[in-house]
């Protein structure tokens, strides 16, 4: 029996006498599995369905398909699920699991939210931009459209006062986990890790912990792509002898099976070290674990006003992060965790998670806050108030981009008839401008590739070049002949294939053809620049002097190009992302 059964009847009680409650639930506990089933006959439902918001695609999917079995069904029956470019749904779907983009476009477009009952909003404690927004709009559907309308906040780890408070004094129903006692330790002296030497502190933390004799899978927590595969590499190298380990990654821009082979036990019967962003923290369980090694670091985007640039930085965790890291050690027995810090550092860490909407670009949040038709900053009820730089500089690109009518008053201002277009559109404000400035067949086809290729991980692995002229080239040879493609261009196949859905589903929103003609580089070079331009009026670049890669953009900042790169000692450049100097 799970931890949360015996809570099951209180929960669906409370509900029935409550719009909201706040759950927190420890890991283990089962609140992702056991309870969306049990809530499925609730009378107070009324025959509508359930919408359970999952913040990673991977999550919502895997656990769409765990329900879909619990219930000895086929995906896309009783439990469906929706992610970006891909859905299993059905006229008999009662619980969708959907990730946060999608919640938040399906509350626009539909603000009665006529078929939903109870929206979950899951692993709230991530505070993602997309969530906070998820839940700001869905509280206003249930004040001022659907008082009927429920909504149950769950998470292990967060301010559940806090939330409670936001949601009109929400009672809250504290569930404990089910977990093993895992072992602590920690290693002095490397609070102020130098990222080029923390790959070989992560190969000594896993010689400690195979000293151990430990029989289970060891999960392996670090704050970047580029860390895990050098860390695979490293590892591979110093533990050659030993035939039955395999070294696994798993981070968001891998496809779906490397995903999966990640998460299952090795069927071979190997032990596994499975290196992961915080992507596996707390929605996604990987069977076998025994042994957690933290990094205790994670990247997050941090937002600059004054050039509207993001730059990635590695920081601490919380208290509340490595909780949940630790936890992931003891969900089968007893376990062991290694923290790659010390025991002072670890008193010093915050309590919880940061939110994302302090230190993250706000445009596409402010473009679907100014759709629904929240024009007074005032009035907007916010769960965690943004800085007022970062959304004054967020309204005033959308002004940049004619997407927002400007106002002398205390209003954010009207959107104009491209700005309601846009946000229409699942894209950053910028490329949603791009799209919408084509004019012909060909361009608007060639803006969908480009803002596709622009909304999601480089396609391109191990490659020095910047230009997207030589991405989207790739992407033409690749919509021909993927062999080919593949042999000739440094290709990374989940995230073209995925770029491909992306620019598919752009075109059919735009009622485009999508078998048109590949594009030549006489087309890219004759248009693309115009394209850019419209997305990135303020980061035109102009070479400060002949002969090198130092660039002045017209917002003001300075930018640097390799020596090595192919575009070195171009006079003018459209820079989409740069390092701030």
């Amino acid at each position: 029996m799970l931890p949360i059964t015996p809570f099951l009847p209180e929960i669906t009680l409370t509900l029935a006498q409550n719009r909201n409650l706040v759950l927190q639930a420890e890991p283990g506990a089962g609140k992702s599995t056991a309870l969306p089933l049990s809530l499925l006959e609730a009378p107070w439902l009324q025959g509508k369905k359930i919408v359970m918001l999952e913040p990673r695609r991977i999550a919502a999917k895997t656990i769409a398909h765990y329900l879909a079995q619990q219930l000895g069904e086929p995906i896309g029956q009783r439990v469906g699920y929706q992610v970006k470019n891909e859905r299993q749904l059905s006229t008999l779907t009662c619980l969708e699991i959907v990730t946060e983009g999608i919640l938040c476009r399906r509350i626009q477009s539909d603000p009665e939210l006529k078929d939903v009952g109870l929206i979950i909003l899951d692993e709230f404690h991530e505070r993602s931009i997309h969530s906070d927004l998820a839940l700001m709009l869905a509280h206003d559907v249930q004040q001022s459209l659907r008082d009927d309308l429920k909504i149950l906040i769950m998470s292990a780890t967060i301010d559940v006062k806090a939330i409670a408070a936001y949601l009109d004094n929400a009672p809250i129903i504290h569930c404990p986990g089910r977990g093993y006692p895992v072992q602590v330790e920690y290693l002095p002296g490397y609070d102020y890790p130098d990222p080029h030497q923390l790959s070989s502190m992560v190969i000594t933390a896993l010689k400690t912990a195979l000293s151990k004799g430990l029989t289970g899978d060891i999960l392996v927590f670090l704050p970047g792509q580029a860390l895990i595969k050098r860390c695979i590499t490293e590892a591979s190298n110093a533990f050659q002898s030993q035939t039955n380990l395999i070294f696994l990654p798993l981070y968001g821009g891998l496809s779906i099976v490397q995903q999966v082979q990640a998460l299952r036990p090795d069927s071979g019967g190997k032990q596994r070290v499975v290196f992961s962003t915080n992507i596996a923290e707390t929605s996604l369980t990987i069977e076998g674990v025994c042994c957690v090694i933290d990094s205790g670091l994670e990247k997050v985007s941090i937002y600059d006003p004054a050039s509207t640039l993001s730059r990635l930085e590695t920081v601490y965790i919380s208290q509340a992060s490595a909780e949940q890291r630790k936890g992931r050690a003891g969900r089968l027995q007893a376990g062991y965790c290694l923290r790659l810090w010390s025991e002072a550092r670890q008193q010093s860490l915050r309590a919880y998670q940061g939110e994302e909407i302090l230190t993250a670009d706000l445009t596409t949040m402010l473009l679907d806050l100014l759709a629904w038709g929240l024009t007074d900053i005032e009035q907007i009820h916010w769960l965690t108030a943004p800085a007022t730089a970062h959304l004054e500089s967020s309204k005033q690109l959308l002004i940049d981009l004619g997407l927002l009518n400007p106002t002398n008053t205390n209003s954010l201002g009207k959107l104009t008839a491209l700005g309601s277009q846009a946000a229409q559109l699942a894209l950053h404000p910028r490329l949603a401008a791009m799209l919408l400035s084509a004019n012909n067949t060909m361009t608007k086809n060639m803006a969908c590739e480009c803002a596709a290729l622009l909304s999601e991980q480089d396609i391109f692995s191990n490659y020095t070049g910047v230009d997207i002229v030589d991405r989207l080239l790739a992407l033409q040879e690749y919509k021909q002949h993927r062999k080919t493609a593949r042999d000739s261009w440094p290709i990374k196949p989940a995230l073209i294939e995925q770029v491909l859905n992306t620019a598919q589903s752009l075109k059919r929103s735009l009622n485009l053809a999508t078998d048109i003609q590949p594009f030549t580089l006489t087309d890219l070079q004759s248009h693309l620049g115009k394209l850019l331009l419209r997305a990135y009026p303020d980061r035109l670049a102009k070479q400060r002097a002949v002969n090198t890669g130092r660039y002045q953009l017209a917002n003001g900042k300075g930018a640097q190009l390799y020596p090595q790169d192919p575009l070195f000692g171009s006079e003018w450049l459209i820079v989409n992302e740069c390092t701030i100097q």
